[in-house]
């Protein structure tokens, strides 16, 4: 639970307590994601069909980003590891829900609407308030 993009509360209460609306995702992964999926449909790739085409994709636009960002156009990115984890999630998996299905501890995703999930640990009910761009 502890490198998710959700924010979550341990549900103590009969009701779920409502959480603060989760952030968009940061400009700088928004960015890179777009120029990703672009490249994927200019260049008419199925990135199922080549699992390393997406990584490759991602870290080749992780690159130029960042050498943008040193010239001062762009923000700068912060952790590229993570931003090529979130990029990787938005374009092949499930987006932010990647990380709770990667996570050997939880047990259940309960989706209840776009922006509202319950993530279920083999020990406790949490609850998870995802964002989909």
């Amino acid at each position: 639970m502890r490198s998710c993009h959700a924010p979550l509360v341990e549900n103590r209460a009969t009701q779920p307590r409502p959480l603060s609306r989760m952030a968009r995702m940061p400009n700088a992964v928004s960015v890179i994601t777009e120029r990703v999926r672009e490249r994927v449909r200019a260049e008419r790739l199925d990135l199922g069909a080549d699992p390393t085409a997406a990584e490759r994709l991602v870290r080749d636009e992780l690159r130029a980003y960042a050498e943008r960002s040193l010239a001062g156009s762009l923000p700068t990115l912060g952790d590229e590891q993570a931003a090529l984890g979130r990029v990787l999630a938005d374009l092949t998996g499930y987006g932010p829900l990647q990380p709770y299905f990667n996570d050997p501890e939880v047990e259940e995703i309960w989706i209840n609407a776009p922006d509202s999930a319950y993530v279920i640990p083999t020990t406790k009910i949490l609850r998870s308030e995802p964002r989909y761009n």
